[in-house]
């Protein structure tokens, strides 16, 4: 597992994700320490496999894998976004056959911590 930690720190996943939690009229987050940690130790629980899967874990979680060339914490969050266009705010459902999940996770109304393996 490759980490591009030079555009990954911790104040471009919670600007990213502020970004578009205010474009939608939600609470910031900020980066929490224990999430952080908790995140840290489950990704290196899957660097023998390689697994894209969920912890199970108390926290909740947006994954994301590419491949073909670097990837920063912008492809990560812009994947997740662009999820919104299959959302419908005033339902609160997202449209047949979509994936919804990873954007209503990152733009919930609930206040959260923020957290990614550096």
């Amino acid at each position: 597992m490759h980490v591009a930690d030079a555009q990954n720190t911790p104040s471009d996943w919670v600007n990213l994700h502020n970004a578009t939690r205010c474009s939608v009229g939600v609470a910031p987050v900020s980066w929490d320490n224990t999430v952080a940690a908790y995140a840290w130790w489950y990704a290196n629980q899957r660097i023998g496999d390689c697994q894209l899967k969920h912890s199970g874990g108390p926290y909740g979680e947006n994954l994301f894998v590419g491949w073909g060339r670097e990837l920063s914490v912008a492809d990560a969050v812009k994947a997740w976004v662009d999820e919104r266009q299959h959302y419908n705010c005033r339902s609160n459902s997202c449209a047949s056959e979509q994936v919804c999940g990873h954007y209503t996770q990152g733009c919930g109304a609930a206040p959260q911590g923020l957290a990614a393996p550096e």
